[in-house]
């Protein structure tokens, strides 16, 4: 029997990198910078309701990432009435010999209708009795996972794509760019190797907020509107700008949010709800509670971060119901209580991220080093606040560069564009080279920040060899320094937990992204096999959870 369809609700959630504040972000008490990427997991959600003579109580969920060989999971939410009279549901997973479990999409399933079912218990009542269907298709974008396989041994369906450079395996952006939207990995779910962006995070994040929005539980106001463009359009930010002034009109062209905007939309009721849920739902389904610094930058953007108090989320991990989890997540409880400054990179300063193709198993990581704290206490603690000042200072600095590009963004400019061409080591001669006290004052920053960030490397590997954990292994170590002669290179490093799994650099101007990733460094790398990833840190007009108003017709395609 047809069916009458819903208008479809579309979120995405960004990947992040967490460029300071790896293992520290742990404990409440110390902080971590995030930055969240323009890539982006999306949620996308319709209705279909059918005519029903027989009452009934309950209805289906179907939900397809298409981009898996094990992408498809069918649900049944029953609805029950507690002893207090009070609405709940359940979720039940409908499985055959090929179905396979996935925590998170379930348990944000059962978190939302939860909410759904106790803050609007007539929409739950309307879906069972009209028999509906919620239909979910969720899109990855293709740098959330290793691509190196359609390369190395392309499918007979992939005639076009050009195979790696034979002697190293060098893969180029432009060729990654020639890869389909949402690009078929070939693989489980279980075996695709991800490149650290944070996928699960994005993906509750996104799936928990759609689902929201399209039940009418939160509002369409509280998010910032995306305009999904082409993303075949999207080269040019790899594409080599001829002119400094070519690169001034483009960074001028991005919208700065101020301070005060950023601050209603951080206490936004709805985006409260949102991060609350998403963060509860996200340990829940890992079965134990992270930092959630992930999670915040997916609903947040980027950020400077301090997590909330694990014992809140705790209580209702052991015994989770419609009451408990209604009451951790609300907006209104201030136990909840992770706190979120909003900041983004500095006016001209760009990512660039680097996919190694190896692997890290972060909890194990995380496990060994905190297990050394507890055994040599005052180490720990000494070499803890050491990198806390320093990953702060980092922080200040950026803040400081930010104010000089407003206090006169023509001499800021000039201070970048003539530190892009040199390498760090070079800029303290180029100051006789300024020609008024703001530029000077730029390049003097730029060092700190340079000097600063290798300080924080050092203490970082030094605690990695007391520990027993490759935080930044000896090759990442060689790419990294290589990485910083590099003209225009501001910092370079190991995301997060570290390990084998990736390098971040931030980097002066565009034309800097483009020649890094296209230089000697990468493509003569013998000791590692690299391929640098295509986004970059998102565009200040929406870095977080956004909406998404225009149509994705390879989305739409996938609606069973």
């Amino acid at each position: 029997m047809a069916g009458i369809e819903d208008p479809i609700t579309v979120i995405a959630s960004p990947g992040k990198v967490l460029i300071v504040g790896g293992y520290l972000v742990l404990n409440k008490s110390y902080s971590g910078l995030v930055i969240s990427v323009d890539a982006r997991v999306y949620s996308a959600v319709r209705t279909i309701s059918h005519t029903q003579n027989t009452p009934t109580s309950q209805f289906s969920v179907k939900v397809n990432s298409f981009q898996f060989t094990d992408g498809f999971w069918e649900y049944i939410v029953k609805r029950s009435v507690e002893a207090d009279g009070s609405l709940t549901t359940s979720v039940v997973q409908v499985e055959n010999e090929h179905s396979t479990k996935n925590k998170f999409i379930h348990t944000v399933l059962e978190t939302v209708f939860w909410i759904i079912s106790h803050r609007n218990p007539e929409e739950i009542n309307n879906l069972c009795d009209k028999s509906s269907t919620v239909s979910i298709v969720l899109g990855t974008d293709n740098d959330f996972y290793s691509q190196r396989s359609h390369f190395d041994s392309p499918s007979p369906s992939s005639q076009s794509i050009v195979k790696s450079d034979s002697q190293n395996n060098f893969i180029s952006i432009e060729q990654l760019q020639s890869l389909p939207r949402f690009n078929l990995t070939n693989s489980t779910i279980g075996n695709v190797h991800k490149t650290g962006l944070g996928s699960s995070a994005a993906l509750v994040s996104s799936l928990t907020a759609s689902l929201l929005l399209h039940f009418g539980i939160v509002s369409k106001s509280s998010f910032a509107t995306f305009t999904q463009l082409n993303p075949k359009a999207k080269v040019t930010s790899f594409e080599k700008l001829s002119t400094s002034s070519e690169l001034a009109f483009k960074d001028n062209d991005r919208n700065i949010i101020n301070s005060s905007d950023w601050h209603s939309k951080i206490n936004n009721f709805d985006l409260k709800l949102i991060h609350n849920a998403s963060q509860f739902s996200h340990c829940l389904a890992q079965g134990k509670i992270g930092s959630g610094f992930d999670v915040s930058c997916a609903i947040y953007g980027s950020h400077i971060y301090n997590r909330f108090s694990p014992s809140l989320i705790q209580s209702a991990m052991t015994l989770p119901n419609s009451r408990s989890v209604n009451f951790v997540v609300d907006p209104s409880n201030s136990k909840f209580d992770s706190k979120v400054q909003k900041v983004f990179l500095p006016h001209g300063l760009h990512l660039v991220l680097v996919d190694i193709n190896s692997g890290s198993n972060t909890p194990s990581m995380v496990s060994k080093v905190l297990a050394w704290k507890t055994e040599f206490p005052d180490e720990g603690s000494q070499i803890w606040e050491s990198i806390s000042s320093k990953n702060d200072k980092v922080c200040t600095l950026f803040e400081k560069l930010d104010q000089l590009y407003t206090n006169n963004p023509e001499s800021y400019t000039a201070a970048l564009d003539l530190c892009s061409t040199h390498p760090a080591a070079e800029w303290g001669l180029l100051v006789g080279k300024c020609a008024d006290l703001i530029s000077i004052q730029v390049i003097y920053i730029l060092i700190e920040v340079f000097n600063t960030s290798n300080e924080i490397r050092r203490l970082m590997k030094r605690m990695g060899d007391l520990s027993g954990v490759p935080i930044e292994p000896d090759q990442q170590t060689s790419l990294i320094d290589k990485c910083l002669l590099f003209p225009g290179v501001v910092m370079a490093g190991v995301p997060g937990a570290g390990g084998f799994d990736a390098i971040y650099c931030i980097v002066i101007n565009e034309s800097t992204r483009y020649d890094l990733v296209n230089s000697y460094i990468f493509k003569e790398n013998s000791e590692l096999t690299v391929t640098p990833l295509v986004c970059e840190e998102g565009d200040k007009d929406h870095d977080g959870c956004v909406l998404v108003d225009t149509d994705i017709d390879i989305l739409y395609s996938h609606f069973s």
